[in-house]
């Protein structure tokens, strides 16, 4: 597990470690520009192959239902990828 506290992904600088899991770790997040707090989930690196399917899964994603995170945004950092929820 890579320690991420203070790295920026994007538009969103990681501030401490919220929790790990087999599909990646969660980190209280916070927007740098209007600085309000997320969850901002960081996955495992991804093969050239696995990118196009990572970016059409992301741009999919529009649950909306009381028992499921609602997804804010989503990026890649290199070949890191990371999803933005509602913390």
């Amino acid at each position: 597990m890579t320690n991420r506290m203070g790295q920026r992904l994007d538009n969103y600088r990681l501030v401490r470690l919220l929790g790990a899991g087999a599909y990646g770790e969660v980190y209280l997040g916070e927007q740098v520009y209007k600085r309000t707090q997320v969850a901002v989930k960081v996955l495992p690196l991804l093969s050239n192959d696995d990118l196009p399917n990572f970016l059409n899964e992301a741009r999919t994603i529009r649950l909306k239902h009381p028992h499921i995170v609602h997804i804010l945004d989503f990026g890649l950092a290199g070949r890191t990828p990371f999803l933005v929820m509602d913390l």
